[in-house]
């Protein structure tokens, strides 16, 4: 089981799939402000 981070402290590392093309990898976008938002119930039913 992973610990959850400090608030303030630098996100770990991970790299996700793009909706475009490929992955996006969290240190590859260093320098610039990132939003990470998670739509659980997008593409479900009901």
């Amino acid at each position: 089981m992973s610990q959850e981070p400090e608030v303030g402290s630098p996100a770990p590392d991970f790299t996700l799939p793009s909706h475009l093309d490929g992955d996006v990898t969290l240190s590859g976008l260093r320098g610039t402000k990132v939003l990470l938002a998670f739509h659980v119930f997008d593409f479900t039913p009901g």
